[in-house]
Formats: C-alpha cells, structure tokens, sequence
C-alpha cells in the first residue's frame, strides 16, 4: 500500500512537471528544442498510461515497452542536440554526420542483440539494453558538453538543458547497473534512476525559465590608451 501510493505521488509530481515544462516551452523555445517537447510528450503520455494500468497483469510488460520508448526519445534528443551544436561550427559538420551514424549503428546492435539474445527475463533484457544506450547517450553528451564550452559563442541555455540530461545519463547509467546486479540492491537502483531523472527536470525547468539571452561571446580585449 505504501510503495503503491509513493508511486503515484512520484509519477503526479513528474506528470505535473512534464506539463510546466511543455508550458514553458510552448512560449517561443518549441521550434530549436522540438526533439525535448516530443521527449516531453512521450514522458507524459506514457506515465500517464502506467498510472492507468498500475495493477494489472499487463503493467510490467507495458512499463519497459514505454521505458524503452523513453530511452530512444532522449537518444534522439542527445543526437538532436550534438548535430545542433556541430553545424553551428561549419568546420565541423562532417563530424556530426560520423556521430550520428555511430551513435545510431550502436542502438542498433544493442536493440538487436538484445532480440536474438534474450537474458533469462524480459525484464532483465530491456534493462540491459536500457544501460546500454544511457552509457552511449552519456558519452555522446559528454562529446556536446566539450562542443559548447569550446564554441566561441556560448548558449547558456542549451547548455543548461545539456547539464540536465548529463545528470539523468550518469544516473541511468548507474541505476540500471545496480537493478541488473542483484535484487538486494534494486532499491538503490530504482532511487538513483528517480532522483537523477527529477534533478534533471529541475535544471530544465530552471532553463527556460530564465529570460531570453542571446549566446555570449568571449569578451575582446581594448587597447590601451
């Protein structure tokens, strides 16, 4: 009874933080962040259709059907983000186009051989390949966050957005790791995956926010006098 109505108080919070945030982004940011607004939908709707099966015998089936789902949306926005950041640099667009094909190319084995090599669960396969693509997803990140910070015009904004999903990787990562090792410590798994993904929430939320600013640029020495 406990854990079923922590559920639900946890999934009202990430409901309701998923409508502020495709509030917030419905005010000018939808067209450069429209991969986050579809992750946003998806994290919506698919709560929301968990909370409506919560019980039945379908619920676990449908929860890492809809988990897998979600992982490919935030690949997608990881991949959206990193081709944003490398054809803003023409120099450099050739190395998006790599990434992007890599990247894709590795979803691919996971998804794949997680089909032909099933684990003793269902669970335990899409908790793999979950893992798999989080760790990816978070080096690809990692590659975006270096992009931005070496880029001599710096968007705060987007670099806001990308601290957020560098949080939620790391404890994806991390989380999924600790439910494939033992049941002892599924518990620990599950609080790193629900603290990571609503400390993620909250920097984007803080992201946009804040008032429109136009990126920076290294401030240019004057001549002396």
């Amino acid at each position: 009874m406990i854990v079923s109505a922590l559920l639900f108080s946890l999934s009202g919070i990430a409901i309701l933080c998923y409508a502020y945030l495709l509030h917030l982004l419905l005010k000018g940011h939808v067209r450069p962040y429209l991969a986050l607004f579809l992750d946003l939908i998806v994290l919506f709707l698919t709560n929301v259709a968990e909370l409506g099966l919560y019980g039945s015998t379908v619920y676990a089936k449908v929860f890492y059907i809809d988990d897998m789902f979600r992982q490919s949306m935030v690949f997608i926005l990881v991949i959206s983000l990193v081709y944003r950041a490398l054809t803003s640099q023409g120099d450099k667009r050739w190395m998006g186009r790599w990434l992007i094909i890599g990247a894709a190319f590795l979803a691919v084995i996971f998804l794949s051989y997680a089909i032909l090599y099933p684990d003793r669960t269902f669970s335990r396969s899409m908790t793999n390949v979950a893992r798999n693509l989080s760790v990816t997803a978070m080096v690809m990140n990692l590659i975006l966050w270096m992009l931005l910070l070496s880029s001599r015009t710096l968007d705060r904004r987007l670099l806001t957005v990308t601290s957020g999903l560098g949080v939620q990787m790391a404890g994806e990562a991390i989380g999924q790791s600790l439910r494939l090792m033992s049941r002892d410590v599924l518990f620990l798994g599950n609080f790193v995956l629900i603290v990571s993904h609503f400390l993620c929430l909250a920097i984007w939320i803080s992201a946009f926010r804040q008032k429109p600013s136009h990126p920076t640029s290294p401030a240019t020495p004057t001549a002396s006098q």
